[in-house]
């Protein structure tokens, strides 16, 4: 949603001057690009190639992004061709600040951003190879199966109180109204969190979300996005389709391709499904607190959020015992 915000002719040209300062490059045009929910999103023309610009405003998710960015060079230097390559600043740096907001330049990839049953044997092969990636010295969070996500809901929610604004309340109402399904999630993930924590078996560098950012060109596909990797279990990238018995099958077989003897374990299946229904939930709230601007889109889009794919699996994995 922070996408939404609209820039006028003035705001391109001066982030465009930016660029060609603090990246050396000589540009010769900016175009907008299909953007996510985080990111504004920009197509960035020079005489001898193509850039993919992003730059992140998000007050919870900006860090996050910056911080991933040197993920994503160890990754590169690791062998793993297949997701974008930064661009460096003329200083060498892997990004640089632009009013307030985290900006970073990748190689551009022309090609359609897809998800269906022919995209995942590419999806978990490339997958696969960045879990054979070495970690050792890599600055990166690391997975504790925690509950976190449960105190910033209740904190965003009470803040919603506060705001005094009409669509805060409409809001609290939708929430209200969803509240025996949000309990229901709240307990479940609290029974998966207490099996899971303390397990540390099977960590890699994952990047927890990966069927909505794969990238199918001419030249093959491309695994893009890696804004929130982190050390955990590869449950994290395979919850999205534990429903599918022909996915997990597809998933085992890229792991074995890669000489990763490991089997995919329910609990903690479930414990990322729990927890990605409230840490999505959350982020939709963070932005409505984010942008005044745009409630009366946000709350249409929390409203969609509960009916949407995020519900796909949840008779699965309700019915994991």
């Amino acid at each position: 949603m922070y996408s939404q915000v609209l820039r006028d002719e003035s705001y391109t040209r001066r982030l465009l001057d930016h660029i060609r300062r603090e990246y050396a490059l000589c540009a010769v045009g900016l175009s907008e690009a299909t953007r996510g929910f985080y990111g504004e999103t920009w197509k960035l023309d020079t005489p001898a190639a193509s850039f993919f610009v992003k730059v992140d405003y998000s007050s919870r998710h900006r860090a996050i992004f910056r911080d991933s960015l040197a993920v994503v060079e160890h990754l590169a230097r690791h062998g793993v061709a297949a997701i974008p390559s930064i661009l460096k600043t003329a200083d060498g740096a892997l990004y640089t600040s632009y009013d307030g907001a985290i900006l970073a330049l990748f190689d551009w990839i022309e090609g359609e951003n897809a998800e269906n049953q022919t995209t995942k044997p590419a999806e978990y092969a490339i997958l696969a190879q960045v879990y054979t990636a070495p970690t050792d010295g890599l600055l990166i969070p690391r997975e504790t199966f925690g509950t976190a996500c449960l105190d910033d809901y209740e904190s965003l929610r009470h803040g919603l109180a506060e705001m005094e604004d009409v669509a805060a309340d409409h809001l609290l109402a939708l929430l209200a109204g969803r509240s025996r399904l949000i309990e229901h999630t709240v307990d479940r993930l609290r029974l998966f969190a207490g099996r899971c924590q303390g397990d540390e078996t099977g960590f890699h560098i994952t990047h927890g979300d990966p069927g909505g950012n794969i990238i199918v060109s001419a030249d093959g596909y491309y695994l893009a996005d890696w804004d929130d990797p982190i050390l955990a279990p590869p449950e994290r990238d395979a919850w999205f389709c534990m429903d599918r018995e022909w996915a997990m099958a597809v998933f085992g077989d890229a792991l074995r391709a890669q000489g990763i003897s490991y089997t995919l374990n329910l609990d903690k299946l479930a414990f990322y499904y729990y927890h990605s229904f409230l840490w999505y939930l959350v982020e939709w709230l963070v932005a409505f607190h984010d942008l005044p601007h745009l409630r009366s889109a946000l709350l249409e889009g929390i409203a969609g959020y509960f009916d949407g794919w995020i519900m796909n699996s949840r008779a699965f994995v309700d019915a994991i015992p």
